[in-house]
């Protein structure tokens, strides 16, 4: 009864390394797999820490040092101490990783090759002087000279840190470091584990929430990266369609002057002029708002039913619940659909109304343009393509996909999308095309 009652005694007495032991095997097995996900070094290293901390704290467990290793051996002996070196090994492998020393510190990097080698040289040494000498106060001496080392070293790098420390991270590895010689400094002094118990955990909780703030860290760098990288390459795209539209206003202009036509090309020109300052006011921005788009959409138009000599009619629709005073869109975002409407649409057609209506509806999170021509038709259009041999795709149109493509990436949404219709009557014929646009909304 009384050996009953020490052993069940033994056993709660060593609950919170049990408890402790479930814990970090836990995190070994989440780490690995966290590993597995994104190939990230740090994860690696620091679930072989606390593989290394499982095994070296097994020791200090009577029930699991019975279940796991039975009667002292000189394998258990080599993997007891060899486990506490490891520790220190992979602790320091993640630290480099997790600080990215080679990078940031590089000078640092190299002293800290030099232990690491320190480190994996003394497991081979201890383990060959076990297995030669069989000596146990000499293996304990070994080790106090490696606790040595490691306790300058650790001092000597909390120093540097909190020194040449260029972000943060460095915070989370000082005070893990300053915790874990915590609990090794006053379990020595007490003689009592617990307290190396609550050192490494409170350890492994820093370093833990230390790696939940550098994925964090790592993923608003990537995503500022990517939304700098998109936005880039809007500007492109815009700066390469706005080359496209003014020459094919100067080839109006040209051919007015050319024909003789002085009051249509000076008209022409005074309206192009407008169109060009506008759009050159808003050269340093991403978005209008769309009002001021509506103001260029009337402005081009005019200019088109003028090159065209004005046989074509041109409505815009607004829904009155639209507020285009505060509401934005990426400038000239429609112009080529438009553009495509009038030369591919209208100007073959021969006879017939020729009308264009762009409509403008307001919806939860984006703006519906919808534009509508009673032109040929996309078959037809084609047909005259190929017997005009052009087989060139519109640059503008081609231009503007890219550019709602490259704005769904930024929004990281699907919200801005390109819908094309052929409009026919009851029997087949066509009655022209309808093109609608979904716009995702930005406010002024």
């Amino acid at each position: 009864m009384a050996m009953l009652q020490k052993t069940t005694l033994e056993t709660l007495s060593q609950l919170p390394v049990h408890i402790f032991i479930g814990t970090a095997f836990a995190f070994f097995i989440l780490t690995l797999g966290i590993f597995y996900y994104n190939k990230k070094k740090e994860f690696l290293w620091y679930g072989l820490y606390l593989f290394f901390v499982v095994v070296y704290f097994s020791f200090k467990s009577g029930l699991l040092y019975e279940l796991l290793y039975g009667k002292i051996t000189l394998l258990n002996s080599i993997l007891h101490d060899s486990s506490q070196v490891a520790i220190n090994l992979c602790y320091l492998l993640f630290a480099m990783s997790f600080l990215n020393t080679k990078i940031d510190y590089p000078r640092f990097h190299k002293f800290l090759r030099l232990i690491n080698w320190f480190l994996l040289g003394f497991i081979i040494v201890h383990t060959l002087s076990w297995i030669i000498t069989k000596d146990k106060d000499l293996q304990i001496q070994l080790l106090n000279v490696q606790r040595l080392v490691m306790s300058l070293f650790v001092m000597f790098n909390i120093y540097y840190l909190l020194r040449y420390g260029k972000n943060n991270l460095v915070h989370f590895i000082v005070i893990g470091s300053l915790l874990f010689a915590s609990g090794a400094i006053i379990t020595w002094l007490s003689d009592d584990f617990i307290y190396m118990v609550i050192g490494v955990g409170l350890e492994n909780f820093v370093f833990s929430f230390g790696l939940g703030y550098k994925i964090k860290k790592l993923n608003t760098e990537k995503i500022t990266a990517e939304i700098d990288a998109v936005t880039y390459q809007i500007n492109s795209l815009r700066a390469q369609m706005n080359p496209h539209f003014i020459f094919n206003s100067l080839n109006s202009i040209q051919g007015f002057i050319l024909k003789d036509k002085k009051k249509e090309s000076i008209k022409y020109l005074t309206s192009f002029s407008s169109l060009l300052r506008k759009i050159l006011d808003t050269s340093e921005t991403n978005t209008v708002t769309l009002k001021q788009e509506l103001q260029l959409l009337k402005l081009y138009l005019e200019l088109e039913s003028l090159r065209f000599n004005e046989n074509f009619d041109y409505y815009i629709e607004i829904d009155p619940g639209l507020d285009i005073h505060n509401i934005e869109i990426p400038i000239l975002l429609i112009q080529p659909y438009i553009e495509n409407s009038i030369i591919h649409g209208l100007a073959p057609k021969q006879s017939g109304t020729k009308k264009i209506t762009l409509t403008f509806m307001d919806e939860t999170e984006f703006v519906t343009c919808t534009i509508t021509d009673t032109g040929i038709g996309r078959a037809a259009a084609e047909q005259l393509k190929k017997k005009k041999e052009i087989y060139k795709k519109s640059k503008g149109m081609s231009l503007t996909r890219k550019r709602l493509e490259l704005i769904n990436k930024n929004q990281n949404e699907d919200k801005a999308t390109v819908h094309i219709e052929d409009l026919r009557d009851a029997e087949g014929n066509a009655l022209g095309t309808s093109v609608t646009i979904k716009i995702y909304k930005y406010f002024h």
